[in-house]
């Protein structure tokens, strides 16, 4: 169903400098990002209209629910065994968070954008429980900020994500930033191109911790990938099924 952009074993968590030559596409749009997390997580085009995936992800638009009602993200929550799922509204930055919020990117070390506006920038927060199928930690508490930072109506968003998780190992000492420019396919009507990055930013440092650094990373992105794998397989079976009626302008 979809209009892919296949990334290889090879391509998959490529850095945004090496994969420049996609990122330049005609098909890309316009993002305002001048600076981009290091790894690639998908990059693909589906055959929805911009303003019609960001309401069934962001804004769990009745567009995505089934037939008892359940949004997307309420199913795609419940099929990774994924429990209290809290999800506060948009609204806009407060003026301490206007302040904090450069300053804490720039800890981070995720600039994305020179001079933004911080005026136009929204933020909700999520929480949810995780069950996992390690020894050492059953399950941990996801804690996920997330910040639109573009919005254009029928042509691009870009929504940045800081997901911190309580009570797994060293997870006071590293942040997982993820980030999504969706951006709509000029000379594909209603169709988007969703290009999703990964980066992991430390913030604690010793001597055992460097020697899990490179596990840690590899264990966060590979969760990543699989989360999105799995929101993107339910929203092609939705598509499949006719359950989403795409909007074709």
């Amino acid at each position: 169903m979809f209009s892919k952009i296949k990334l290889s074993n090879e391509d998959q968590g490529k850095t945004s400098d090496e994969s420049s030559s996609s990122s330049s596409s005609p098909m890309e749009g316009k993002c305002y990002c001048t600076k981009h997390l290091e790894k690639i997580v998908l990059d693909q085009i589906y055959p929805i209209d911009i303003d019609q995936l960001y309401r069934i992800i962001y804004e769990n638009h009745s567009d995505g629910c089934n037939e008892q009602g359940h949004s997307f993200t309420e199913r795609i929550h419940r099929s990774r065994k994924i429990d209290d799922l809290i999800t506060t509204e948009w609204k806009p930055l407060s003026d301490d968070e206007r302040i904090e919020l450069p300053k804490q990117m720039k800890m981070l070390s995720v600039n994305i954008m020179d001079d933004i506006d911080l005026n136009r920038i929204w933020k909700r927060e999520c929480k949810c429980t995780i069950h996992l199928n390690h020894v050492l930690c059953r399950q941990t508490v996801t804690r996920r900020q997330q910040y639109r930072l573009q919005y254009d109506v029928g042509k691009a968003f870009v929504v940045y994500s800081q997901i911190r998780n309580e009570s797994a190992p060293f997870s006071d000492s590293f942040v997982i930033n993820t980030s999504w420019c969706a951006t709509s396919t000029p000379d594909r009507c209603g169709e988007t191109r969703l290009i999703v990055r990964f980066q992991i930013s430390w913030i604690k440092s010793s001597l055992s911790l460097s020697m899990l650094k490179s596990t840690i990373e590899k264990s966060s992105f590979q969760g990543v990938v699989e989360y999105h794998r799995d929101m993107f397989q339910l929203l092609d079976d939705d598509l499949a099924s006719n359950r989403i009626a795409t909007e074709r302008k």
